[in-house]
C-alpha cells in the first residue's frame, strides 16, 4: 500500500500538462487583441528601463568602465538566443504562463512549481527595482528633498542599520508601484496604451541622451584612467552577466500568447525586433554616458540625471 502511494506521489510530481490543440486556443477567456506591433512595444517596454537606468551606472563605474557597451552587446546576443527559444515554445504551446507552462509541458509538475516561484521572484525584484530606480532619479532631481523628508519627519532622524535592506522606507517607490499596478489591473488594452505612451517618452529620452553624448563627447574618457576597458576582459564578462538583467523582460511577449491574434507568426517576429531595439538603445545610452562623464565620476544612484544636470541652463 505504501509502495503504491509512493509511486502515485512520484507520478503526480512528474506528470506533464497536455499541449492544447488549435481548437482549444479560442476557448481562452482572454481576448486576442495584440498584433505584432503591440507585442513588440510590450517587449521593448518590458526590457528598456530598470537595467539601463538602474544597473548601467553601477556596472560602468565598478565593473566594466566604458566597455560596458561591449557588455551590453554580449548580454544582448545571449538574451536574443534565449528569447528565440521562448518564442519557439510560445508558438507551439498556446497557453499563457511563460516558462512555468513550458516547463510543465516538457518536464513535469514539480519542475514547473520551482520555475513558477522563480518567475514570481523575478517580477517582484524587477518591479521593485523599477520603482526604486524611478524614485532615486526623482529624488536626485529634487536635491534629495524626498528622502530627507522621510528620514527627518517619518523616521525621526534615525536610519535602519539592518544588513541587506535600505536605510529608510522608499515611500515614493511604493506609490509608483501602486500607480503602475492600477493600469495592469485595468486590462491589456489599457496597459498596452499606457506602455506605448511611456515607451515613447523613454525612447525620446534615450535619443536625447545619445544626441547630447555625441555633441559633448570627450573621447579622452575612453582613453584616460585605464583606457576603454580598465577592468579587462574579466570586467566585461562580469558586466555582461550583470546587465543581462536589462533583457529579462523579453518573456513578456511569450506570456501574452493567448492574447495575440496570430501567435505563431507575431511572437517570433516581435521577440526578435524587441531584443534588437533594446540592444541598440542600451548601447547608445551607455556609450553617451561614458563619453560625457569619466566612468569613475558616475553617480551610481542617478547616473544619467547627474551627467545631464550640469548641462541644464
Amino acid at each position: 500500500m505504501a509502495s503504491n502511494n509512493s509511486r502515485q506521489f512520484l507520478a503526480n510530481l512528474t506528470r506533464t500538462k497536455k499541449i492544447p490543440t488549435n481548437g482549444e486556443i479560442r476557448e481562452s477567456q482572454l481576448r486576442q487583441k495584440l498584433n505584432t506591433f503591440d507585442l513588440t512595444l510590450l517587449g521593448i517596454g518590458g526590457m528598456v528601463g530598470p537595467g539601463l537606468y538602474v544597473v548601467a551606472g553601477v556596472v560602468a563605474k565598478d565593473t566594466a568602465g566604458p566597455a560596458i557597451l561591449v557588455s551590453y552587446l554580449l548580454a544582448g546576443v545571449v538574451a536574443l538566443l534565449a528569447a528565440m527559444c521562448y518564442a519557439e515554445f510560445a508558438g507551439k504551446i498556446h497557453r499563457t504562463g511563460s516558462a512555468y507552462t513550458f516547463t510543465y509541458v516538457a518536464l513535469g509538475e514539480v519542475w514547473a512549481f520551482f520555475i513558477g516561484w522563480n518567475l514570481v521572484l523575478e517580477y517582484v525584484v524587477g518591479s521593485a527595482s523599477v520603482g526604486r530606480g524611478m524614485s532615486g532619479y526623482v529624488d536626485n532631481m529634487c536635491d534629495n528633498a524626498i528622502s530627507n523628508f522621510t528620514i527627518e519627519h517619518i523616521m525621526g532622524g534615525q536610519l535602519w542599520q539592518a544588513p541587506n535592506i535600505a536605510q529608510y522606507p522608499d515611500l515614493l517607490a511604493v506609490a509608483i508601484e501602486i500607480f503602475t499596478g492600477v493600469f495592469v489591473l485595468l486590462g491589456v488594452s489599457v496597459s498596452s496604451w499606457v506602455n506605448i505612451i511611456f515607451l515613447s517618452i523613454n525612447m525620446l529620452v534615450v535619443l536625447l541622451i545619445f544626441g547630447l553624448g555625441i555633441r559633448l563627447a570627450d573621447f579622452s574618457n575612453w582613453t584616460d584612467g585605464g583606457g576603454f576597458a580598465p577592468f579587462g576582459i574579466e570586467g566585461i564578462i562580469a558586466g555582461a552577466a550583470t546587465v543581462f538583467y536589462s533583457f529579462v523582460g523579453f518573456d513578456t511577449i511569450a506570456i501574452c500568447n493567448e492574447e495575440a491574434t496570430n501567435p505563431k507568426r507575431s511572437i517570433p517576429v516581435s521577440t526578435f525586433i524587441a531584443v534588437m531595439v533594446t540592444i541598440i538603445m542600451n548601447v547608445m545610452a551607455t556609450a553617451s554616458l561614458t563619453l560625457m562623464v569619466p566612468y569613475s565620476d558616475i553617480d551610481v544612484n542617478a547616473a544619467f540625471p547627474s551627467a545631464l544636470w550640469p548641462l541644464a541652463p
